[in-house]
């Protein structure tokens, strides 16, 4: 197994903790693969871990997007409160 560090590395005590802490992960991406099963169904694939990442891809793809929109939006809100504080500044300052 390749660790972060580029060095190989066996399977220990670190993997099996890494394995518990990626679980949740690992059974959300699955989660992703049955919500899109209808859709993965058409491909009548002969492999059928190409409809299932298909799938998981397609659902990730769709995560991405809302979390995309999710940041513009939270950037135009920032950019406005900026905006606003810069003109009540320039506004104290002009009364002062």
């Amino acid at each position: 197994m390749l660790s972060t560090s580029g060095r190989w590395s066996r399977p220990g005590v670190g993997s099996c903790r890494r394995r518990r802490r990626d679980q949740p992960r690992f059974d959300r991406l699955f989660e992703y693969a049955r919500a899109h099963t209808d859709a993965s169904g058409l491909l009548n694939h002969q492999n059928p871990l190409l409809p299932a990442l298909l799938s998981i891809d397609l659902e990730q793809e769709a995560r991405l997007e809302d979390h995309e929109e999710r940041l513009e939006e939270l950037e135009r809100g920032l950019e406005q409160r900026e905006a606003s504080h810069e003109r009540e500044h320039h506004q104290y300052g002009a009364t002062k």
